[in-house]
């Protein structure tokens, strides 16, 4: 609906708010033809706006007061959320202490009250090239146009982000300005071990950087296995003893799910939240959110500190969307953390350019090197799998596992690569049906199988490039069968080995490439690892001179 106040054309969803807001400020209202078209609405006046005197004011003064403290109870709820119309309904309905029939008035007196913003899920002003998602901020390319059973009209969505729900140009998109943080009593964490050295070097770096506060972006360039989720703790103690809650988001599910149970297990008195599609918790308040990158879409303006885990994965650098996303979550004078142990060339460069620290730990927790691939190259290995016969490098690996009492994540590029390679599993080397199994991002049972192979249950796991972060097995090796695809690039087969070898009890794990041609990616991954291997040597060594 639309209506006019001096002149002034303005839109609402709700006009008994409107009437009352202008009363309380001596202005009339009056009606206009016309639809609610998610735009902008009016702005607080300033304090210094002259007010006439009179009885009907006065009584809506005080009847707008008593709206301001209502809803300042929903603020409680949804402060620091972005939030299409749906979402605030199935907030409201998993709270169940706020009634949602009055949703659409205590939302537009903090809309009025500059404690909301409403924008329209796709912006279809202008030009076809101008249309945007304003909730992932994804542009042109992603809109599509439909016919609407909501609208009844011909209407725009997002397809970039709808795996969070449907956001499109007849729905309102509600921006909630975050409350203000309050104190709390010190958080510590609980660690079972002590830190290196080299830990506890990093972990200082880390809290003078939060508490200087000159740069607003820290690396942490680690190498897999290294315990730069302990490293962090101490910069969490900090933030969430002073500040507001804390994001630490990660591509994949299963960094999530493995992230969030260290977490809780070292900060008990801290409300973890975990969030992914099947965590349940969407609505859950927290003071440390972990979750995959996508739920940063249902934030705004909330963490004081937010850490991207393995920030150079797939799908953040392929999707500038979930970028913008994650720095809208930000508070305005809030923080960010990228943590990798593969960051790009680019990054390298901006960091430089920014004058942003970079801190980095070259050796593993335990001091041991990181294993080196060996890269073998068997020319017909795939046709003679595929044909179910006799394949020497397969063969020998899984002899190797088995003679080493080890568990193995073999890595293919392709779904059907893997279900070929479990059925050569147990028929041509008849290991047994429940030890093996394969896993990809369309697999029902891959939580379950996960946690199989974590338990030791499974000796073997078939996977897709979908694990190779995240995944942590003490008895691990690692085979990528066709690591010379285009999938597997130097980045992903570092992160793939880093698998291996995290324990310190167990370092009979091996990583093998075995390909058709040997690739460049492949020959980079292994002397990235063994560059890596050097200079943690070399710092070894200068620590025990020193």
């Amino acid at each position: 609906m639309q209506y006019e106040v001096d002149g002034k054309i303005y839109d609402t969803f709700c006009v008994e708010t409107d009437r009352l807001f202008w009363l309380a400020r001596g202005k009339e209202v009056r009606m206009r033809k016309g639809r609610w078209q998610g735009g902008m609405l009016p702005e607080t006046p300033s304090p210094e706006t002259t007010i006439p005197a009179g009885e009907g004011v006065k009584s809506a003064q005080e009847q707008w007061a008593r709206e301001v403290v209502e809803a300042d109870k929903w603020r409680e709820a949804l402060g620091g959320r972005a939030l299409l119309e749906k979402e605030i309904l199935a907030l409201l309905k998993w709270q169940k202490t706020l009634p949602p029939q009055d949703r659409w008035r205590r939302i537009r007196t903090l809309v009025l009250t500059g404690a909301a913003r409403v924008l329209p899920g796709v912006e279809t002003a202008g030009s076809a090239l101008r249309r945007r998602c304003l909730r992932c901020g994804s542009g042109f390319g992603a809109i599509r146009k439909t016919v609407c059973a909501r609208c009844e009209d011909i209407c725009f969505y997002c397809d970039r982000c709808l795996v969070m729900g449907r956001s499109q140009s007849c729905m309102s998109l509600f921006l909630f300005e975050p409350l203000p943080w309050k104190a709390r009593a010190p958080v510590n964490a609980e660690l079972s071990f002590s830190l290196s050295s080299a830990q506890r070097a990093a972990s200082r770096r880390c809290v003078q950087w939060w508490e200087e506060g000159k740069a607003d972006t820290l690396l942490l360039w680690a190498v897999t296995g290294a315990g730069k989720t302990e490293v962090l703790f101490q910069t969490l103690e900090q933030a969430l003893s002073r500040r507001a809650p804390v994001l630490w988001a990660a591509p994949r599910r299963d960094v999530v799910v493995e992230v969030a149970d260290r977490l809780s297990q070292a900060f008990p008195t801290v409300n973890v939240v975990t969030l992914h599609g099947e965590s349940g918790q969407t609505w859950n308040r927290g003071e440390l959110f972990v979750g995959t990158v996508h739920q940063a879409m249902r934030f705004y303006r909330c963490f004081s500190l937010v850490i991207i885990d393995e920030a150079d994965a797939f799908p953040l650098q392929s999707h500038p969307s979930l970028q913008a996303s994650l720095e809208r979550a930000r508070r305005v004078d809030g923080k960010r953390v990228l943590v990798t142990a593969t960051p790009p060339t680019s990054w390298k460069r901006s960091f430089r350019r920014h004058n942003w620290p970079v801190v980095t730990l070259r050796a593993r927790h335990h001091g041991q090197p990181l294993p080196e691939p060996r890269i073998i190259r068997a020319w017909g290995w795939y046709r003679r799998m595929m044909a179910g016969k006799p394949t020497a490098p397969l063969e020998a690996f899984v002899e190797r596992v088995l003679q080493t009492d080890g568990q193995a994540l073999v890595f293919v590029p392709r779904i059907a690569d893997g279900r070929q390679l479990i059925s050569w599993l147990e028929k041509q080397l008849h290991l047994p049906a429940d030890r093996v199994a394969f896993v990809s991002s369309r697999e029902e049972e891959r939580k379950r199988l996960v946690k199989e192979f974590r338990l030791g249950t499974l000796r073997l796991l078939v996977t897709t490039t979908i694990l190779e972060r995240g995944v942590t097995v003490p008895r691990c090796h690692v085979l990528v069968a066709g690591a010379d695809h285009p999938v597997f690039d130097a980045a992903a087969l570092v992160q793939i080995a880093g698998r291996v070898g995290r324990s310190m009890e167990y370092q009979e794990g091996q990583v093998w490439f075995v390909s058709k041609v040997v690739t460049g990616e492949m020959v980079r991954a292994r002397e990235v690892i063994r560059s890596w291997n050097r200079r943690a040597h070399r710092e070894l060594e200068e620590g025990k001179g020193g």
